[in-house]
């Protein structure tokens, strides 16, 4: 009798177990006990004959009066079997034979399914979900179907998705976190060679294929599809401004080209010119950040070259989402509630009223460029305290707001880029990791710009174990009389 089924008559009315009978037969299949590596194994044995140390399946006490115990295991991809033997009752040769009967079966029993694979009928838990009916299950495959998409993976969304998707569910018609950005071309491009560039990217970064599921389940999810990447070719050679033409495609895809659940939500479009022409590339935040354009625009200008890559990102994210859902949320709440005790003021920007619609600006944007003498300044500061740029920059944006609020201590917020603290190296992974976090800037009357450097760089140190707790998790411990959102400063290396 197994523990799983012992577990469910425990407490319940006396049976009648015939506890002193023992079968002739005995099969423990103990799992993949491979170390955590591409392919997701988790478990890594301690000893030289593959199980691990301290647990010895060989103990006589487990397979008392048994003639036949047979333990198996998968380690580093390799199916293995052990099979110990009453030798009173059985050769050799006859146990031999019946640990290769196993094996043969094993062997034939795989090569069917792999030539049936398509066939199958896959269940939830076999792509990840495990909280779905088995009607919301099939409804969602049977939708995706009906387009000819097949879904290859189900896996959670993180907070921060879950937060641009209720932007998106509230308010469907607002460009919020919709990426529409137009390269343009030095030379021509070949329309076959962009297409097998495109797919390929795809093919490389599969997070370029999520759909976001949200309709008809309890659980909001989201999913790698097996499908390509829309690419549209716009023949502008005849365009007296193509440029113009381009930005006017930039703004219908703006408002027409999403659906996080019904439309791939990466696409291209190609405008061709004399010249060489403008590429537009469109995404969603709720997939990507800004740390993954760079990735993507390398791969697909060495894909355009003509170059073939190697390597895949394949379940990279799905592993690093989970892995941060298993983080310890309630302690990384605790560390920003101490960070911020005491703080009673609200920093902001002061305004003075509403601006009249007929005189606010086209242009929502500012920028400005500090001279190459006085960032290296700065940076020479920041490196002198054993600070980063960064750290200088929020001070900075720190000394304005106590300024603008006559306080010396502030409280804003900043995005992490997420990426630190994971088992797999996700610097050039594509995938959603940025996130709010606060940040504390107490001068106080004598403290100087160094020692505020020192601070807040220690500072930095301290939070980045907990830059993934969600902001709202932190506003709803410290209450409403905080008020963390509204101001958001975000510096890229």
């Amino acid at each position: 009798m197994g523990y799983n089924i012992l577990a469910f008559v425990s407490g319940a009315p006396e049976t009648d177990f015939q506890t002193a009978r023992a079968p002739m037969v005995i099969f423990n299949y103990l799992g993949d006990v491979s170390s955590e590596g591409e392919k997701g194994e988790y478990f890594e044995p301690d000893s030289a004959d593959g199980f691990s140390a301290g647990l010895d399946y060989y103990d006589p006490r487990n397979h008392d009066g048994s003639d036949l115990v047979v333990n198996c295991l998968v380690d580093g991809g390799r199916f293995t079997l052990w099979l110990d033997y009453n030798s009173g009752r059985f050769t050799g040769a006859q146990a031999q034979a019946f640990a290769q009967s196993i094996l043969d079966n094993i062997t034939a029993l795989g090569g069917y399914l792999n030539a049936q694979s398509e066939a199958l009928e896959r269940t939830a838990s076999d792509l990840g979900e495990t909280e779905w009916s088995p009607e919301e299950f099939e409804g969602v495959i049977a939708e995706f179907a009906a387009r000819g998409e097949r879904i290859q993976r189900i896996y959670p969304l993180t907070p921060m998705q879950e937060g641009m998707l209720l932007e998106h569910v509230a308010h469907p018609e607002s460009r919020a976190y919709r990426l529409i950005d137009i390269y343009e071309c030095v030379r021509p491009l070949v329309e076959a060679r962009l297409r097998h560039a495109v797919d390929a990217l795809a093919e490389r970064h599969e997070v370029l294929r999520t759909a976001i599921i949200h309709k008809g389940v309890s659980r909001f999810r989201q999913a790698i599809v097996d499908r390509k990447l829309p690419l549209t070719l716009v023949d502008l050679t005849g365009s007296d401004d193509p440029f113009a033409e381009a930005q006017k495609i930039r703004l219908d895809l703006m408002d027409n080209g999403y659906d996080l659940q019904d439309r791939t939500l990466t696409r291209f479009v190609y405008c061709k010119t004399a010249g060489g022409g403008y590429l537009i590339f469109a995404t969603h935040h709720i997939i990507t950040d800004g740390w993954c354009f760079e990735t993507i625009l390398r791969d697909l200008n060495a894909l355009l070259r003509g170059e073939e890559l190697t390597g895949s990102s394949e379940g990279q994210y799905e592993r690093a989402v989970r892995e941060q859902l298993s983080r310890d949320k309630n302690a990384a709440v605790g560390y920003f509630t101490k960070l911020l005790k005491g703080y009673e003021n609200s920093a902001v920007v002061p305004s003075w009223g509403e601006v009249p619609e007929a005189e606010r600006d086209a242009n929502d944007q500012i920028s400005g460029t500090l001279s190459a003498e006085t960032t290296q300044s700065l940076a020479a500061l920041c490196k002198s305290a054993g600070a980063t740029l960064a750290d200088g920059f929020n001070l900075a944006w720190g000394l304005v707001m106590g300024t603008l609020n006559r306080t010396d201590d502030v409280v804003f917020t900043t995005i992490s880029s997420g990426r630190d603290g994971y088992s797999a190296d996700v610097s050039d992974l594509v995938g959603l990791f940025i996130n709010p976090v606060p940040v504390r800037i107490d001068t106080g009357k004598k403290a100087s710009a160094r020692q505020a450097l020192i601070d807040l760089n220690r500072q930095s140190g301290q939070t980045r174990p907990h830059d993934f707790c969600p902001l709202a998790d932190i506003q709803n411990a410290l209450g409403g009389d905080i008020r963390l959102s509204g101001l958001i400063v975000s510096f890229e290396n």
